[in-house]
C-alpha cells in the first residue's frame, strides 16, 4: 500500500465539544425534509432544496428568504449554484433538468438529461461544466449551452454522487451498491474503481488540495482514499453510527458530518479527533455545508429547519488552545465556595481573553499567510511594507544600561532610552507610536518586523529597538525602500 498522505487514527465517538456551540440563527420556512444546501462561491447567497418542491435562496447574514422558487409536481433531489452565482440547477423524480435565474426565479432551461429522474447536479470547479447522474447514467454538460460534452454508462447501480477533482480534469462517482470509480472528464474513460462500502454511498468529496478523496456509506464509516490511484489510506469506524452525509472546510482540516441521530459532528482530521458535537436538530441531519469562508456551517435535515452555527474559532484552534491554557482556572466548575457572581465574572473574564487572543490568532494567521504567499511569489520584496504598532507591555527601567524591556507584536526587545527621557516615558508608553517595516525575512522565510523606532509621546524623539537591518546589506530592503519612501 502507498504510504498514507494523511494519518489517521480510528477513534471512538465521544460527545465533547471543546468549542462554544455558538447557534448564529435558525432558518424556518420549508415544510419538509431539506435535501440539498448550496453556498454561492461569494458566500453571499445560500440555497436550499426541500421535499416540499421549493427552492429557496437565503441572504446568511440576516436568515431573511429572498426568494422561493416552486419547483412543481415532482420530488425534488438536489439543487447546485453555478460558479457565478446567476443559475440554479434542480435535479428531481423526472428525467429533466430544470435551471433557474437566480435572480428572477424564472426558468432559464429545461431539457431531458435521463431515462427516468435525476439524482445529483453539480458544477465543475472551473465553471464551464454541468453533471448530472442517473440510474445507471452519467451526463456531462456544457455550463452555458448546455449541450452534452460526455455520456459515462455501465453502472451497477443508482449513481448518487458525481464530483470533479479540484483541477476539473477528472470525475469520480459513487453508487448506491457501494461502488467509486474515477474517470477522465473528457473522454470518459474509467481510471480506477474500487468496491468502497458496502451498500450506499450518500457523499464523495475531494480534499483541499485535491490529493485525497474521502467517501461516507450510510453506516458511517469514512474512508480516506488516495485520489490518484483510489488506493485506500485509512478507514475511520466508530465516530457516528450513521450519517446522510459530510462537507470538508475550505482549509481541509475540518470535517462536518450529517449523523442519523440528529447531531452533527465536527472533526479534526488532524488531531484525530472529534472536536464539537453541534446539537439543534430535532431529526435527521440530512445535509451540511461549510460557507466558502469556513468560518460558517449550515446544517439541515428532516424537521425541516436551517441552522446556521458560528465556527469562526476553529480557524485558530491550536492558537487560542495555547493562549488560553494559562487562564484554564478561570473557566472550572463552580466551586462550592463561590457565588453565582462570582463564578459569573470568573466566566467573564475568561471570555474577555478569548476575545482577546482571538484577535492576536487572526493577526498572526494573517503574517503566515503573507509569508505563503510571499514563498508563493519567490519575491521576498513583495512582504515588505510599513507598518504602525503600539507597546504591548514594557519592564521595569533598567537605570544602570539605561533600559526598558519592550514587548511589540509579541516580541520583546531592548529599548535604550535616557533616564530622564524614560522617567516622563513611563506614564505615558501606552500611547507611543511603534514605526517600522514588516517583511518576511528572505533567509528564515518568517515574518519579522526591523528597523522599529519608538516615538516618545512627549518628546517626539525616535529609539531604535529590535533588529535594525541597514539596506547596504539588504538588496530587497534596498529596493522597497527606493520604490516607497519613508512615509514618516
Amino acid at each position: 500500500m502507498k504510504r498514507p498522505i494523511l494519518t489517521l487514527l480510528t477513534v471512538a465517538l465521544i460527545c465533547y465539544s471543546a468549542y462554544p456551540q455558538r447557534l448564529l440563527k435558525t432558518l424556518t420556512g420549508h415544510q419538509n425534509v431539506i435535501v440539498s444546501l448550496n453556498f454561492s462561491t461569494n458566500g453571499a447567497m445560500l440555497v436550499s432544496g426541500s421535499w416540499d418542491k421549493t427552492i429557496r435562496i437565503w441572504n446568511p447574514v440576516n436568515g431573511i428568504t429572498t426568494r422561493i422558487i416552486e419547483t412543481g409536481k415532482n420530488v425534488l433531489f438536489s439543487t447546485a449554484v453555478s460558479k457565478d452565482a446567476k443559475s440554479i440547477v434542480c435535479g428531481n423524480w423526472t428525467p429533466a433538468v430544470t435551471i433557474y435565474n437566480a435572480a428572477t426565479g424564472d426558468v432559464s432551461k429545461t431539457f431531458k438529461a435521463h431515462s427516468f429522474k435525476t439524482n445529483d447536479v453539480g458544477y465543475s470547479p472551473d465553471g464551464k461544466t454541468l453533471v448530472t447522474t442517473g440510474v445507471d447514467t452519467v451526463k456531462l454538460w456544457d455550463a452555458t449551452t448546455y449541450m452534452m460534452k460526455l455520456a459515462i454508462t455501465g453502472f451497477s447501480g443508482d449513481v448518487t454522487k458525481a464530483v470533479f477533482s479540484n483541477d476539473s480534469r477528472n470525475l469520480a462517482t459513487a453508487t448506491y451498491d457501494g461502488w467509486i470509480c474515477l474517470w477522465d472528464a473528457t473522454s470518459g474513460v474509467p481510471i480506477h474503481k474500487i468496491k468502497a462500502h458496502l451498500s450506499n454511498i450518500p457523499n464523495i468529496v475531494f480534499s483541499a488540495d485535491g490529493k485525497m478523496l474521502i467517501s461516507i456509506g450510510e453506516d458511517g464509516l469514512i474512508q480516506v482514499w488516495d485520489a490518484a490511484n483510489l488506493e485506500p489510506v485509512t478507514a475511520l469506524k466508530g465516530w457516528v453510527n450513521g450519517a446522510n452525509g459530510f462537507d470538508f472546510s475550505s482549509d481541509g482540516k475540518t470535517l462536518a458530518i450529517a449523523a442519523k441521530d440528529n447531531n452533527v459532528y465536527l472533526v479534526d482530521l488532524g488531531e484525530n479527533k472529534v472536536i464539537a458535537t453541534l446539537k439543534g436538530h430535532t431529526k435527521t441531519v440530512t445535509c451540511v455545508k461549510f460557507s466558502p469562508s469556513g468560518e460558517i456551517l449550515a446544517t439541515a435535515g428532516d424537521d425541516g429547519n436551517i441552522l446556521l452555527w458560528d465556527l469562526s474559532d476553529l480557524k485558530y484552534t491550536k492558537c487560542l488552545e495555547e493562549k488560553l491554557l494559562p487562564f484554564a482556572e478561570l473557566k472550572k466548575e463552580k466551586d462550592e465556595f463561590e457565588t453565582t457572581e462570582q463564578y459569573n465574572k470568573r466566566l467573564g473574564e475568561y471570555e474577555v481573553k478569548r476575545a482577546e487572543f482571538k484577535k492576536e490568532c487572526i493577526k498572526e494567521d494573517a503574517f503566515l499567510k503573507m509569508e505563503q504567499q510571499a514563498i508563493k511569489d519567490a519575491s521576498p520584496l513583495a512582504s515588505y511594507r510599513y507598518v504602525t504598532l503600539k507597546i504591548q507591555q514594557i519592564s521595569l527601567y533598567n537605570a544602570d544600561k539605561q533600559t526598558y524591556d519592550v514587548t511589540v507584536d509579541g516580541i520583546t526587545t531592548v529599548l535604550k532610552m535616557p533616564l530622564q527621557e524614560a522617567k516622563s516615558f513611563k506614564g505615558v508608553w501606552q500611547t507611543a507610536t511603534v514605526k517600522g517595516i514588516q517583511r518576511v525575512n528572505p533567509t528564515t522565510g518568517k515574518m519579522e518586523n526591523i528597523n522599529m523606532q519608538v516615538v516618545h509621546p512627549l518628546t517626539n524623539v525616535a529609539y531604535m529597538t529590535g533588529v535594525q537591518v541597514l539596506p547596504s546589506t539588504d538588496k530587497y530592503l534596498r529596493e522597497f525602500l527606493d520604490k516607497n519612501p519613508i512615509p514618516w
